[in-house]
């Protein structure tokens, strides 16, 4: 019998990642939305056909890396780095709770593939296995990015 091959699913957002806030829902804030608009496009786009019903439910590892300039970093009150992955982990699974505010954006015809309501990589972050994250220092012509990386783990 051949094993099944386990997809690894890489891609790279320009700009800042969506902060998670204790607070205040990070679907409701313009900005933040702006920032998962983003997220969730780009993740869309490099989605392989068939992921949500053969991987999105199964336990995964994430790897999350910002790419900022030094000059950014200490302007920056972006927040700490486990507030953006949590930003980005709950930007990619379904924000169907009955009381999170949207923001409009998402109301657009144009956002309706990424509404907040559909799931995009993650079913629910609980099946999250691993997670690592971090900033890389790059130089001070480049822009803020982000990659992330979402693979299955097989277990026994």
């Amino acid at each position: 019998m051949q094993k099944k091959q386990v997809p690894v699913i890489r891609f790279k957002v320009d700009g800042y990642p969506p902060k998670k806030d204790s607070g205040v829902s990070m679907w409701g804030t313009k900005k933040a939305a702006k920032r998962l608009v983003r997220l969730r496009r780009k993740a869309l786009e490099i989605r392989p056909d068939g992921w949500l019903d053969t991987w999105a439910g199964a336990y995964l590892s994430v790897d999350i890396t910002m790419y900022i300039t030094q000059t950014e970093l200490k302007a920056s009150n972006e927040g700490d780095i486990d507030n953006l992955i949590g930003g980005v982990l709950d930007g990619l699974q379904s924000a169907r709770h009955s009381r999170t505010k949207i923001h409009e954006i998402f109301s657009k015809p144009e956002n309706k593939d990424i509404c907040p309501d559909n799931v995009i990589l993650i079913h629910d972050d609980r099946t999250v296995l691993s997670v690592t994250g971090g900033r890389k220092l790059v130089e001070n012509d480049q822009q803020v990015y982000y990659e992330v990386v979402v693979k299955p783990i097989t277990v026994p």
